[in-house]
């Protein structure tokens, strides 16, 4: 059996389609004045990148195959520290693994969390989403009950110590009202 050698590839890309659950496909421009077109773009498992006009590449060659291995695009990385990770787009968007553990999302649109649970660890996380806006109308509100409605929190927001838990937070009933 002949081994067919294996051809490093250094360029840019153009052309970039993808369908859902399909192969990304794009063209690359090669340093030596080379246009291959058609070339799969390889992910990681669970990584699915469709790269911009431009974007630096490197592609392996063997016989008549190419497939892209990495793509990189410098232009629009955004500034990080040493140890840390991010996903960005050309939009200056990002979400960002500092070493120290914080996430940074950065984004002009909407953050959507989809899931049947949502869980916040630490001292006092839900009450760190919850603003003076909330707050104020959290401290201020009321509901219907039998005989009349309840009164306002006994423990408003502002008053719950970062070891209570929020589920202590709790209203009475007030008859008569």
């Amino acid at each position: 059996m002949t081994t067919k050698p294996i051809r490093v590839i250094r360029g840019t890309t153009s052309g970039a389609a993808a369908a859902a659950g399909k192969i990304i496909r794009c063209n690359i421009a090669g340093f030596a004045d080379e246009e291959i077109e058609s070339v799969e773009v390889f992910c990681g498992h669970g990584i699915s990148s469709v790269p911009d006009d431009d974007t630096e590449c490197i592609a392996l060659q063997w016989g008549h195959r190419t497939i892209i291995i990495s793509t990189v695009d410098r232009r629009i990385a955004p500034a990080m520290a040493k140890g840390s990770v991010a996903i960005h787009t050309a939009q200056d968007q990002y979400v960002m693994i500092k070493k120290s553990g914080a996430i940074e999302i950065k984004t002009s649109g909407t953050v959507t969390v989809a899931a049947g649970t949502i869980k916040l660890g630490g001292e006092s996380g839900l009450q760190a989403l919850m603003d003076e806006r909330f707050a104020a109308i959290y401290n201020a509100h009321t509901h219907p009950a039998p005989g009349g409605t309840t009164g306002a929190p006994v423990i408003t927001l502002g008053d719950v110590p970062p070891q209570v838990s929020i589920s202590a937070v709790s209203t009475t009933i007030v008859k008569g009202k």
